[in-house]
């Protein structure tokens, strides 16, 4: 498995802690103004208690472990025998450690942020840890990777897509905004299922 990089240990929070904090951060706030409050948190980050400084250990595991599924990270197409790289998305990215960790295996990776100070944040951090994330293959190199600013459940971090959403995403990797609110996140999740070229999402 890829050794995660070393960070200062992260805070430890209780559930309780969490919970109680975060309800009175954004109390009495219009849904359509939760970008512009989880935006403070980023903005202070003096409390990201979702952020652990490092990758999922489970999307490692199984960037590592489950090549026969996911296949190689370059794949050629049938009518043309053009090589590309297959595309990685990660909507809800935070500091982009698992962006980085798909690009580092080979993958052209999106993250996709609706907050402006968490995309500067993923930028410095891409920079400043660029050694914890080299290439697992050398020969097949690092993918690309780009930060997004938008809200996931609106569209304008989609013109920020090379080639737009028409070549659309191998892998689509979550587990924070299908936490959301049931009803956008079953509608966003259908869409996604359009965006794939072929069937893999995974809702970790």
């Amino acid at each position: 498995m890829a050794t995660p990089p070393s960070n200062p240990p992260a805070p430890f929070y209780t559930i309780n802690d969490v919970r109680t904090r975060l309800q009175s951060h954004f109390l009495n706030t219009d849904p359509s103004l939760h970008p512009s409050r989880w935006d403070d948190l980023w903005k202070t980050q003096d409390f990201l208690p979702w952020d652990r400084g490092t990758w999922n250990p489970a999307l490692a595991d199984v960037l590592t472990t489950q090549t026969a599924l996911l296949g190689t990270p370059i794949t050629v197409d049938d009518t043309t025998d053009v090589k590309r790289r297959k595309r990685a998305l990660v909507p809800g990215c935070g500091k982009g450690y698992d962006v980085l960790l798909l690009a580092s295996f080979g993958y052209d990776s999106y993250g996709v942020e609706a907050s402006e100070n968490a995309v500067r944040a993923c930028e410095k951090y891409a920079v400043d840890a660029a050694d914890a994330y080299s290439a697992r293959d050398t020969e097949g190199g690092s993918g690309s990777v780009k930060f997004l600013y938008g809200n996931f459940f609106g569209d304008e971090w989609v013109e920020g897509v090379d080639g737009g959403l028409g070549d659309g995403f191998d892998i689509i990797y979550d587990y924070t905004v299908s936490s959301g609110t049931p009803i956008r996140v079953r509608e966003r999740m259908e869409q996604c299922d359009g965006w794939l070229c072929a069937d893999l999402l995974y809702l970790l």
